[in-house]
């Protein structure tokens, strides 16, 4: 709050930005995926803060700030696996830590998620971090 704003201060303005992690599932067969049942092992941190009761749950999640910080993670990059499972589940009921549960398709075709990371700001959108687009020239299909 200012009292006695200077002709500096009531010209500025402040622009707010945004990061965003949009995802997309890109598959061989119909299109429609859906998550499997089975356990998910890839986890990414948020931005949520949660009061952690079990001592396994604060061990697992400060080792997950030290090592990974908000990038995405396999629960197989821990130390200890075992206490990652037992950890991680507190974590993910109180929104600290995101699942990325399997996805497949109904008739067995492969699927492949890919994630990038963009920056909306006031000089427009930037792709931070993002997979190399694919060389159309190199692909090979039915259809001509």
């Amino acid at each position: 709050m200012l009292l006695q704003p200077s002709a500096e201060t009531r010209s500025s303005r402040f622009i707010r930005s945004w990061e965003l992690t949009p995802a997309a599932f890109v598959s061989l067969g119909s299109g429609k995926v859906k998550d499997l049942e089975k356990r998910s092992t890839l986890h990414r941190r948020t931005a949520t803060t949660y009061g952690l009761k079990r001592p396994s749950s604060r061990q697992t999640l400060s080792e997950i700030v030290k090592k990974f910080g908000t990038f995405p993670f396999s629960l197989r990059q821990l130390d200890d696996e075992r206490a990652g499972k037992v950890g991680v589940v507190e974590c993910v009921r109180a929104n600290v830590i995101r699942e990325y549960k399997p996805a497949a398709e109904a008739d067995g075709e492969p699927v492949a998620r890919l994630f990038t990371t963009i920056a909306i700001t006031k000089n427009g959108i930037t792709r931070l971090a993002a997979p190399p687009a694919p060389d159309m020239n190199t692909l090979e299909t039915k259809n001509k």
